[in-house]
C-alpha cells in the first residue's frame, strides 16, 4: 500500500498531540504504558493494540502490555523472533499492513488458536531505539467494513515512535529506581546493623548468666530471670527476618471482597488494652457509607499495626497523648486510612528519608526502622498512596489512600 498517497489531517495531528498529553501527565511508568494502549485501541478504532518486547534472554517475543478482550491470555504467550507477521516486522524492521490475514503466508495461527480469537486484518510496526528494534505495536481488527487504510499505516508509525520513547522512559526510570534502591541498601544495612548489635548484646549477656549457673550449679532463679530477655531477642531477630524479606520482595496482594472499616475495628480491638496500659486515648471515626472493596485484609492490617506501634512509641511519655483512626471515602472512587497521633512527631528531613524507602529510626521508636518503609510498599502494591504530615513535638499524620475496585486488580 502507498502511504505516500496520503496527507495527514488536522483531526490525526490531534491523536498525535493526545498522545503526547498522555506521556507527560503519567508520573508512574507502568500505567503509562497501558494508557498509551488503551489510547490506541479507541483512536484507532481497533479491538486490540499490543506491544511486543524482544527479550534477548530467551530469544522470544514476549506481549509487554495489550488491550482487547483477550489481554490477559496474550500476556502469558510467547513468540519466536521470527514468527507470524509480528516476527516479521521485527527481523525486518519494515511495517506490515494486511486487511486479508488469512491469505498472508506471515500469519502464524498459533496466537489464535491459543486465546480462541479470529484475526482479520492487523497493523504491525517496528519499535525502533537508536538504530535498533525493540519490540513490535500491533494494531488488530479495525472496526471499519474496509478493514485498515493507508492513513492508519501513517499514524500507527508515528504512534510507535512515540510508543518507543514511552519504553525508553520505562527502562530510565526503573533504572533510577534500582540505583536509589541501591543507595538507600547502604543505609537501611548499617541502620539493621546497629539495631542487631543492641539484640546480640542482650543475648550474649543473658547467655553469660545462664552459662555460669548452669555450670557452677547456682541459683538456677537467675536463668528464670534471663530467659525472658533470651525469648524476648530471638523475637526480634525473628520479625526482623521478617520484615526484611517482605521489604526486599515484590508480591501482589492477596486479595479479598470486604470492607475496610471491619479491620480498623478488629485492629483497635486488638490495641485498646495496650493503650490503655500506656494511658494513650485511641479511638476511630469510621465512614459508614464505605463500600465493600477488593483488597488485602492482612496486608492492610499489617500497615495499620506498623502505623499504630509507632504511634505508641511516639506518644510514650506524652502528657494526654492520643491516636485517631479515621476511615472516609474520597471524590475520586477510593477510600482514605487515617492514622493521627499527638507524639513526638518528625522533622521534614527524617519524612523524605522515609518516602525514598530508607530505613530510619524516629524520636522514641522501639523498632527497625523497617515499619513504614514496608506500609507504604504494600500501599503501593495496592495502587494506593501514602502520605505524610508530621511537626515536631506536636504529632503525626499519616494518611493512605485505596481504590475501590469491583474485581481484583491483575
Amino acid at each position: 500500500m502507498n502511504n505516500s498517497s496520503y496527507t495527514l489531517q488536522p483531526s490525526d495531528l490531534h491523536i498525535i498531540i493526545n498522545l503526547c498529553r498522555i506521556m507527560n501527565s503519567a508520573l508512574h511508568h507502568e500505567p503509562l504504558i497501558s494508557k498509551i494502549m488503551q489510547f490506541c485501541t479507541e483512536a484507532m478504532e481497533v479491538e486490540g493494540a499490543s506491544i511486543l518486547l524482544y527479550d534477548a534472554k530467551i530469544d522470544k517475543l514476549i506481549f509487554y502490555c495489550s488491550t482487547g478482550d483477550k489481554s490477559d491470555q496474550l500476556n502469558k504467550i510467547f513468540l519466536a523472533r521470527d514468527e507470524g507477521i509480528a516476527g516479521w516486522v521485527f527481523t525486518n524492521n519494515e511495517p506490515a499492513l494486511t486487511n486479508n490475514i488469512q491469505d498472508d503466508p506471515r500469519f502464524a495461527a498459533r496466537v489464535d488458536q491459543s486465546v480462541q480469537y479470529t484475526t482479520r486484518s492487523i497493523i504491525a510496526t517496528p519499535l525502533n531505539l537508536e538504530n535498533r528494534t525493540v519490540g513490535v505495536l500491533e494494531l488488530v481488527n479495525k472496526n471499519h467494513p474496509d478493514g485498515f487504510t493507508a492513513r492508519d499505516m501513517i499514524l500507527g508509525e508515528l504512534i510507535a515512535e512515540h510508543t518507543a520513547l514511552a519504553i525508553e522512559r520505562v527502562k530510565l526510570v526503573q533504572e533510577n529506581i534500582s540505583n536509589s534502591r541501591l543507595a538507600a541498601i547502604g543505609e537501611t544495612v548499617a541502620g539493621l546493623a546497629h539495631y542487631i548489635k543492641n539484640i546480640l548484646t542482650a543475648l550474649e549477656g543473658s547467655a553469660y548468666i545462664i552459662n555460669s549457673t548452669i555450670t557452677s550449679d547456682k541459683d538456677y532463679r537467675l536463668v528464670e530471670r534471663q530467659w525472658p530477655i533470651v525469648h524476648k531477642s530471638i523475637g526480634r531477630i525473628s520479625a526482623l527476618a521478617l520484615s526484611m524479606l517482605e521489604f526486599s520482595k515484590d508480591r501482589k496482594p492477596t486479595y479479598s471482597h470486604g470492607n475496610v472499616n471491619r479491620v480498623i475495628e478488629e485492629l483497635h480491638e486488638l490495641v485498646r488494652e495496650k493503650a490503655a496500659q500506656k494511658n494513650i486515648e485511641i479511638y476511630t471515626s469510621l465512614d459508614s457509607s464505605i463500600p465493600d472493596t477488593y483488597f488485602d485484609p492482612q496486608g492492610l492490617h499489617r500497615v495499620l499495626l506498623n502505623l499504630l506501634s509507632n504511634s505508641f512509641d511516639a506518644c510514650a511519655g506524652i502528657t494526654d497523648a492520643a491516636i485517631s483512626i479515621t476511615s472516609r471515602c474520597t471524590t475520586e472512587n477510593g477510600i482514605e486510612v487515617i492514622v493521627s497521633d499527638t507524639g513526638a512527631g518528625m522533622p521534614q528531613d527524617i519524612i523524605d528519608k522515609i518516602m525514598t524507602s530508607k530505613l530510619v529510626s524516629t524520636k522514641g521508636s522501639k523498632g527497625t526502622g523497617l515499619g513504614i518503609p514496608i506500609s507504604r510498599k504494600i500501599i503501593n502494591e495496592h495502587k494506593g498512596s501514602f502520605d505524610i504530615k508530621s511537626v515536631p513535638d506536636k504529632g503525626t499524620t499519616i494518611s493512605l489512600t485505596l481504590p475501590v475496585l469491583s474485581s481484583p486488580a491483575v
